[in-house]
């Protein structure tokens, strides 16, 4: 008989970065550091996950999610450019349909940022 050790799945996150110990050996520490540009950490998970004696990371995954905005739309006129609602998405209102004109409270482009 031998005794092996204890290890767990390495962690590691999809479009983000992990810090600390998160290679899989017992009692390793590892956290979720954050997401790249563009992607958001799931707030429905754990931060900080230790491999415990189960063989597993304690808590649960976390994930990067994709920003994104509301589409960009018109009633009654058009919009032009990337105006569906992903990040870095750039739209402009350009014009109406007759009857109707173009309202300049506020910007006439609209940027999807990382804050949606």
């Amino acid at each position: 008989k031998t005794c092996i050790p204890v290890t767990c799945p390495a962690v590691s996150l999809t479009n983000g970065y992990t810090t600390g110990a998160c290679t899989g050996n017992y009692n390793d520490v590892c956290t979720y550091g954050g997401c790249y540009e563009g992607f958001y950490l799931s707030n429905n998970a754990s931060i900080t996950r230790t491999c415990v004696q189960s063989g597993v990371y304690s808590g649960t995954a976390s994930v990067c999610i994709p920003v994104t905005c509301p589409a960009v739309t018109l009633a009654n006129g058009a919009v032009f450019g990337q105006c569906s609602g992903h990040y870095n998405d750039t739209c402009s209102y350009v014009s109406c349909n007759p009857g109707f004109y173009l309202s300049y409270n506020g910007s006439i482009t609209r940027t999807c940022n990382q804050s949606g």
